[in-house]
């Protein structure tokens, strides 16, 4: 007999109804293939945020290339223009003028000139926030003010310019006062290998400008500089002082792609490495025991040790 109307109505209704037991599978099966699911979401998160800080270091090493065409093919030379210097001391205020990092501008307050390749090669890139690492994400805040800013304001960055080989090209003797002496122009052409000197890099550091001007804790970390690569290496502490080393500026730096960072190199194309695969050597421009440089040696040497890949000197973002 076939049963209709109301009571029809209830029976079906009891009979697709979950029981208890059929409800706790259920939500067994959701957190299994949750669990399954959450660690390829966060290496695609992992992935997509190196291809977007790829991007970016893309982008400022068409800048320099652009910048270089325009400029009779030197690269950008940071200082005031009738002595230009890799970098000006503090302290640093940006055009709201406020207390900043030494990063982008130097000068009285606001700055009136350069005092990284970064903002003389915004003319080509446009966006200052080109600079910031979607990971890293120095160069959005400060510690003078709350809120997200951009580089052009806060004077930090999360990329690092090469002071040994490139740019400026350092005198060989090295030091940590050689980032003062005037520029010398830099060219491509200079470059033994272009493909194999470094130009620029991802690197970090503290956002407080109380701390800028101040290698100790790498508040002024995009200069790679001769004080940088004096007080780095793979037998200094991974961490700033006290005590520590400036291996926070890369070799440790927070923010690493899967422990590997972005490399920009002086022919323009783009690599991702880990900061122990890279030597000296790499960024002075040194290939063999024949090519100048401050030790014979050194360009042998990585800048770091395998086990400072997976080394942070500070696990919050910047």
């Amino acid at each position: 007999m076939k049963i209709t109307g109301t009571i029809g109505a209830k029976i079906r209704s009891i009979n697709q109804a979950f029981t208890l037991i059929e409800l706790l599978v259920v939500i067994a099966i959701i957190a299994i293939l949750a669990s399954l699911l959450l660690p390829s979401l966060a290496k695609a998160k992992e992935q997509a945020m190196t291809a977007a800080c790829k991007s970016n270091v893309h982008q400022i090493s068409l800048g320099i290339l652009m910048y270089a065409d325009d400029n009779k093919q030197i690269f950008p030379m940071p200082g005031p223009p009738s002595n230009p210097v890799w970098w000006t001391g503090g302290p640093y205020h940006n055009r709201l003028g406020l207390l900043c990092g030494g990063e982008w501008m130097a000068g009285p307050i606001g700055g009136l000139f350069p005092n990284t390749p970064a903002p003389m090669v915004l003319n080509y890139i446009k966006n200052p926030n080109i600079f910031v690492c979607p990971k890293r994400k120095r160069g959005f805040t400060y510690k003078t003010a709350s809120g997200q800013w951009d580089p052009s304001i806060t004077g930090f960055l999360s990329y690092g310019f090469n002071d040994l080989g490139c740019f400026d090209k350092c005198a060989t003797t090295g030091g940590t006062d050689q980032g003062m002496i005037p520029t010398i122009p830099f060219k491509a052409s200079y470059a033994k290998r272009p493909a194999q000197l470094i130009c620029a890099t991802d690197t970090s550091g503290s956002n407080d400008p109380a701390n800028s001007d101040n290698g100790l804790y790498s508040a002024d970390a995009a200069w790679l500089d001769g004080e940088w690569e004096s007080l780095s290496g793979p037998s200094s502490n991974p961490n700033p002082p006290p005590p520590g080393s400036f291996n926070c500026r890369l070799q440790t730096a927070w923010g690493k792609h899967d422990n590997m960072v972005n490399v920009i190199y002086v022919d323009g194309h783009v690599e991702i490495s880990l900061a122990s695969k890279l030597t000296y050597g790499l960024f002075w421009g040194a290939y063999s025991l024949s090519d100048p440089i401050r030790s014979p040696y050194i360009y042998y040497n990585s800048i770091s040790q395998a086990s400072y890949d997976t080394t942070v000197w500070d696990n919050t973002a910047e």
